[in-house]
């Protein structure tokens, strides 16, 4: 038992000394057919999960910039509908930069929520 601990904690220090200050963001669209940034700097972070709020009144898109509702070009969410990005892999650990995703919403002030834990270099 006390091997598979120590094997463990080997194992998932090198995750741990990563990740720190699990942050929530929630992002208001401004304008409906103008995507937005999901950060205005670059934020990197090893996964992330948005979901559209639940008192939203139409559809919201997630995607790079060429996301448009009116096109329906993105990964479309109905209200309260998540969709997560990245994790841990047997062979990488993938990166994902927050500042190179945007979302566009069929109405203004429809929002979602990014839920992301920092990533830290040192």
């Amino acid at each position: 038992m006390r091997i598979f601990i120590l094997v463990l904690l080997i194992c998932l220090t090198p995750f741990a000394a990563i990740l720190n200050n699990p942050k929530v963001t929630t992002l208001s669209l401004t304008s409906p057919g103008t995507a937005e940034k999901l950060s205005s700097s670059e934020e990197l972070t090893l996964s992330f999960i948005i979901t559209a709020s639940p008192t939203n009144t139409g559809r919201v898109y997630i995607g790079d910039s060429g996301v448009d509702q009116s096109t329906g070009n993105g990964i479309m969410l109905d209200p309260g509908d998540s969709v997560s990005f990245g994790g841990l892999t047997s062979n990488s650990v993938s990166t994902y930069d927050l500042s190179k995703f945007y979302f566009d919403a069929v109405n203004a002030g429809d929002k979602i929520n990014v839920f992301y834990f920092e990533r830290d270099f040192n």
